[in-house]
C-alpha cells in the first residue's frame, strides 16, 4: 500500500513539474519606470524616426519635461525632437495637472500616456521573459480634443500585426483583449501613429498582459512521452527493493 502510495505521488509531482506552469502578469501603467529602458528590461520606451514598422526601434535616453507648461512639469521619456517630440511618461507628480497649452488638457494623476513625434512612432514595447499564452488588455483612450490618431499592436514587427484602428478625437477604445502565443524574446509593440495630424495626440494607455507559461505544448508534449518510461523506472526499482527485502 504505501509503495503504491509512494509511487502514485512521485508520478503525480512529475507530471506537475512538466506540465503545470505559472500565470504571470504584467502592468504597463503600475511597472512604469523611469530609470530603467533597456533592451532587456520586460517593458521599454521607444519610438522609430520614422513611420515604418520594422520592429528595430529606438530606445528613448532622454527624460524630462515637455514642452507645455504644467505647474508641476511631469517629465517624460522622449526622443528630443524641440517640434512635436515622440515621448511616453506617467503623471507622477501625484496631483491631475492642466496644461497651459495644446487644448488646455489634463493629465491625471498616475495615467501613462503615448505620443506620437512628427513623422515618428512612438512605442511601448513589452518583451516576453517566458514561452507561453499572452491574453492582453488594453486601451487607448483621447483625452483631448485633437487627433485623430492611428495604434497598433504587434508581435515583433508589422509582419504579425494583431491588432490596428484609427482613433476619433476625444474618443476611447475600451478595455480590449487579445490572446497570442509567444516565445522568449519575443515583443508585443504597443504603437501610437500620428496620422499625420501631429499637435494633441497624447493618448492614454493601458495593458495588463497575463502570460501562462503552462500553454506551450510542444515541451509538454515532449516531456509526457516520457511518462511511461519514468512509471517503467519507478516499478523497476520499486521491485528490486522488494528483493533486497526478502
Amino acid at each position: 500500500m504505501m509503495r503504491s502510495l509512494f509511487l502514485n505521488s512521485t508520478i503525480l509531482l512529475l507530471l506537475r513539474s512538466v506540465c503545470c506552469g505559472d500565470v504571470l502578469t504584467f502592468n504597463a501603467t503600475d511597472d512604469f519606470s523611469f530609470s530603467i529602458n533597456t533592451n532587456q528590461s520586460v517593458w521599454s520606451y521607444r519610438y522609430a524616426t520614422d513611420l515604418v514598422r520594422d520592429g528595430d526601434y529606438t530606445l528613448y535616453t532622454t527624460v524630462n519635461p515637455i514642452a507645455d507648461p504644467f505647474t508641476l512639469k511631469p517629465s517624460v521619456w522622449n526622443d528630443g525632437n524641440d517640434g512635436f517630440p515622440a515621448w511616453v511618461g506617467k503623471n507622477t507628480t501625484g496631483a491631475d495637472q492642466t496644461s497651459g497649452g495644446a487644448g488646455n488638457w489634463i493629465w491625471q494623476a498616475g495615467d501613462l500616456m503615448i505620443h506620437p513625434g512628427n513623422g515618428r512612432l512612438s512605442v511601448i514595447s513589452w518583451l516576453a521573459p517566458e514561452a507561453g499564452l499572452a491574453t492582453v488588455n488594453y486601451s487607448f483612450a483621447d483625452d483631448i480634443i485633437g487627433g485623430p490618431a492611428i495604434w497598433f499592436v504587434e508581435k515583433n514587427n508589422s509582419t504579425t500585426t494583431l491588432a490596428t484602428a484609427t482613433l476619433a478625437s476625444a474618443a476611447s477604445t475600451g478595455v480590449l483583449q487579445l490572446t497570442t502565443m509567444v516565445n522568449s524574446g519575443d515583443r508585443l509593440n504597443f504603437i501610437l501613429d500620428a496620422d499625420g495630424a501631429i499637435g494633441t495626440d497624447a493618448i492614454v494607455f493601458t495593458a495588463e498582459i497575463s502570460l501562462d507559461n503552462s500553454v506551450v505544448p510542444e515541451p509538454c508534449s515532449a516531456w509526457l512521452s516520457c511518462v511511461p518510461l519514468v512509471i517503467m523506472l519507478l516499478r523497476h526499482y520499486d521491485h528490486r527493493r522488494l528483493e533486497m527485502a526478502a
